[in-house]
């Protein structure tokens, strides 16, 4: 019996054009995004347009432990790399900025 994450992704499929809603948890729910300063480089970074190729982010909101996003596939786009790649992103910067 598949539990945790594997069950949430099983059937799952990236369909170009589609609308996903995504969610992304801080690691151990720490409420980093409760920093104003972190949380408003998190906010700009988690927009950018370069962080989603791809992809379209339509809307999001930050939350203090956890981030919820629309985001749009493009044609042949997959959703896990494309989150993947947007999550790494900013996740990169962040930490390069606040170590």
């Amino acid at each position: 019996m598949d539990t945790g994450h594997q069950a949430l992704r099983k059937g799952r499929r990236s369909i170009s054009g589609q609308i996903y809603l995504v969610t992304s948890v801080t690691a151990e729910r720490q409420k980093h995004f409760s920093d104003v300063a972190l949380a408003h480089d998190a906010a700009r970074w988690l927009s950018a347009p370069a962080n989603w190729s791809n992809a379209e982010l339509l809307a999001w909101v930050l939350m203090p432990d956890h981030w919820h996003g629309l985001v749009r596939l493009a044609d042949d786009a997959r959703i896990e790399v494309c989150v993947g790649r947007g999550k790494g992103r900013v996740a990169r910067a962040l930490r390069a900025k606040y170590p």
